[in-house]
């Protein structure tokens, strides 16, 4: 196949795999079978954004033990976010974010070829390409909620680009966007010097990320401390201390290889990322490894989505490297082996790929009564929710999910779902045992809405506006 034609077809490939991937997300979303958490939690920042309210948000009081909304800052320190802001307003609905997180990965796709193509050939480069798209990480967009991590790849492809043409200055702002995409990336940047060291380049690439991982790193820390002094997070929030408690080596070792062991190893048998280790250039995803295993929190769906797309960036130099080792004793089978690396790959992967089979179109049976719920609540009134129904709502200043039990309010609107399928574990136990009792036997709430397991309650008139007697958890 000729590189020009290559060319094309990655494009293609790109361009085709975005469009479909934000098919079944926004099929997903419209139909509420989607996961959504965190996609209201952004909707809101950014739509207070367009409206005067920076960066707040209410859905995580709770995390921060504020009876007032709080900053998204709380949360992340991701400045990126703001900059996320003017292209929000083109679309400033919940859909916007949804589409922008498949182009993102089908943009960090087309940086990958290009990028492999300078280490193997564009053929090969192409299907490495294939493998990150069809990883489980990258997939995940179709059906996980709308993260910043999708932003990592993206920036982090850019800046090594720039860094193997030598063009200091886009590099260090992409390197730079990509520290400020999320707190735990910035140990990231000492890689591109240790890069940069191996590869014999001037001591401008070296100390550069360096520093800026320093005084960007320091910037960090000093504004979450600031934020933190303000809302201090609850013990189960509070990730400095999570941190600090596993990053030492037993803890490190019995996270990898404790329950989760065979599905660590699997990790890297997907997709062949294994080759990452024929290249010194593993070293670039070690970091983000270590970070998720001291914080256990896995690597699936997006919390994995860095550290697979980072081993996808060095499986063209493992493949080089690979093939220079093979051409020394096995000439005459290297090629042999290579294709069926790529055919194992995508073996691996391919289970994948049955998130997009057309049975996930299927219409939800309930879609019409959710609508009609949605449809009675004020457009500027206060809403407590079942998750599923948080981002359409997200255009508000007063918003909360249902299982976060303390510091509540008052709300003039509470939508709960009584099907269990539809609720978080948490989220079912306190609509069981707290909610669904409360809102029928404290007088102060009148039905509005009963239908297919869709509740809609309103706030009488002549209630108070005390708060709520906190919920306590059954033992």
């Amino acid at each position: 196949m000729r590189p020009k034609t290559t060319d094309l077809t990655a494009f293609s490939v790109a361009l085709t795999y975005g469009v479909i991937t934000a098919i079944f997300a926004l099929f997903r979303y419209t139909s509420f079978t989607l996961t959504v958490g965190d996609l209201a939690v952004y909707s809101q920042a950014l739509w207070g954004n367009l409206h005067g309210d920076f960066m707040r948000v209410t859905l995580f009081k709770h995390a921060h033990q504020s009876a007032e909304a709080i900053s998204f800052f709380n949360l992340h320190f991701s400045p990126v976010l703001v900059l996320v802001t003017p292209i929000f307003s083109l679309i400033p609905l919940p859909e916007g974010l949804i589409v922008l997180k498949c182009l993102l990965i089908a943009t960090a796709g087309l940086l990958l070829y290009k990028i492999g193509k300078e280490r193997v050939s564009p053929a090969e480069s192409l299907v490495v390409m294939l493998l990150f798209l069809i990883s489980p990480n990258s997939l995940s967009a179709v059906h996980d909620s709308f993260h910043l991590d999708y932003f990592g790849p993206v920036f982090f492809f850019a800046a090594f680009f720039f860094l193997t043409r030598e063009r200091f200055l886009p590099f260090m702002i992409f390197a730079a966007l990509f520290a400020m995409t999320k707190e735990l990336f910035i140990p990231v940047l000492f890689t591109f010097s240790l890069w940069a060291a191996v590869s014999g380049k001037t001591k401008r690439w070296i100390w550069g990320p360096a520093i800026l991982a320093v005084i960007y790193g320091s910037v960090a820390w000093f504004a979450l401390e600031r934020l933190h002094h303000h809302a201090p997070p609850a013990a189960a929030w509070d990730f400095r201390s999570a941190l600090i408690a596993g990053l030492g080596p037993g803890s490190l070792l019995r996270e990898f290889g404790g329950e989760r062991l065979r599905e660590n190893l699997w990790f890297f048998v997907k997709g062949a990322k294994f080759l990452t280790f024929f290249t010194p250039a593993f070293l670039f995803w070690v970091p983000s490894y270590v970070l998720n295993l001291g914080f256990r929190l896995g690597f699936g769906d997006h919390y994995g989505t860095l550290i697979s797309a980072l081993m996808f960036l060095t499986l063209p130099m493992g493949l080089q490297n690979l093939k220079r080792f093979l051409s020394r004793f096995l000439v005459s089978i290297t090629k042999t082996l290579i294709a069926g690396l790529f055919v194992f790959g995508i073996l691996t992967s391919f289970e994948s790929l049955k998130i997009l089979h057309p049975r996930h179109l299927r219409s939800n049976p309930r879609l019409a009564s959710m609508k009609a719920a949605l449809s009675l609540v004020g457009p500027a009134s206060s809403v407590s929710a079942s998750e599923i129904f948080l981002p359409s709502l997200s255009k508000r200043r007063e918003l909360d999910s249902l299982n976060h039990e303390v510091l509540k309010s008052y709300y003039e609107y509470i939508l709960i779902d009584l099907d269990r399928s539809d609720n978080t574990p948490a989220e079912w136990q306190v609509v069981q045992e707290y909610w669904k009792p409360f809102l029928e036997d404290s007088g102060s709430y009148e039905r509005l809405f009963d239908r297919e397991s869709i509740r809609l309650y309103h706030l009488k008139k002549d209630a108070s506006r005390v708060k709520m007697t906190q919920w306590n958890p059954s033992k």
